[in-house]
């Protein structure tokens, strides 16, 4: 998969062999997108169709008769259209260890500053998303009803008891305790939560690092490897390795929202496949008479849990 790039060449003459290192990157802090259920070709709202099957086995005969069924259901899922946009004029640049001519960059130059430029604006794009996709609410002014809202108004979801966050806020819990917490997640596991994969108790940074606080205090370092770290930002629970995993989700920075399922019952809905691992509509414009440098990034996201049953939350 690539970028698509469109540049005013006359203006930035080594910029695009450099473009796709700094944008070959996946929307999310967290997992990639491929991790969950993608779903392509989505430019406002559609219907989208899952499939669910229960089997129940037979003696076996001359007549056979059915068993077990086949349930079709359909969701809707809405992307919204984001657009990010930056611009630096050159004649800020004056003043600058930049070498330039009435204003404007030389090229060589320019490219090196451009790259900055969209890796610092990358950044904060994925910074947004992840915050977007996880705890965005259209009443608060974003653009899309993230997982954590859509979780709050699924009613078969399951809600943790003692270890939630009414009960039992941050403020309460500990190095020592925190293993508790975590157990409750795992009591209200079901044999068909597990059957899209292992599950995921997504959770902001603090509860992490409380976790691998207490793993080192209680594991032996014999076996610490086996139960160690899984990828980035992620560690198998301890007695539960290939089963359940704690992963920091970004998106939860600052906040004790807490959310288990497996990858596989999140779906995220994208208009063309090459949102997967990177932005598909970045582009440069480079308006010569004022002499300011345009970024756009132009892309639709949206989300949605496929079976609102297999969600475990603190909330």
């Amino acid at each position: 998969m690539k970028v698509n790039l469109a540049f005013d060449v006359s203006a930035i003459s080594t910029f695009s062999e450099k473009s796709n290192d700094v944008l070959y990157n996946g929307i999310l802090t967290g997992p990639t997108l491929a991790n969950y259920q993608i779903i392509h070709g989505i430019n406002g709202t559609q219907l989208v169709n899952f499939v669910d099957v229960t089997a129940f086995e037979q003696a076996s005969a001359c007549s056979l008769g059915t068993s077990g069924s086949t349930v079709l259901t359909n969701k809707s899922l809405t992307v919204a259209d984001f657009t990010f946009v930056n611009d630096v004029c050159m004649r800020d640049i004056d003043g600058y260890p930049f070498p330039t001519v009435a204003g404007v960059v030389y090229d060589n130059i320019e490219s090196r500053l451009m790259d900055a430029m969209v890796g610092k604006l990358y950044q904060r794009v994925k910074q947004r998303i992840d915050l977007t996709l996880w705890q965005g609410t259209t009443a608060a002014g974003y653009l899309l009803n993230g997982l954590t809202y859509q979780a709050s108004a699924c009613t078969d979801r399951t809600i943790i008891e003692t270890y939630n966050r009414d009960t039992f806020p941050y403020s309460a819990v500990t190095a020592t305790n925190i293993d508790n917490v975590f157990q409750e997640f795992v009591e209200n596991m079901t044999q068909d939560m597990t059957m899209d994969g292992p599950l995921v108790i997504n959770v902001p940074f603090s509860y992490y690092n409380l976790y691998s606080i207490w793993r080192a205090n209680n594991v032996s370092p014999s076996t610490m490897d086996g139960i160690g770290s899984v990828g980035f930002d992620e560690q198998w629970l301890v007695g539960f390795e290939n089963k359940v995993k704690l992963r920091v989700q970004p998106g939860y920075t600052g906040t004790d929202y807490m959310l288990m399922t497996a990858d596989k019952n999140i779906g995220i809905g994208t208009d063309i496949p090459a949102e997967l691992i990177n932005l598909s509509n970045a582009r440069f414009e480079f308006d010569n008479i004022n002499r300011i440098i345009y970024h756009f990034l132009d892309f639709r996201l949206g989300c949605l849990f496929v079976d609102c049953s297999k969600v475990v939350t603190n909330f």
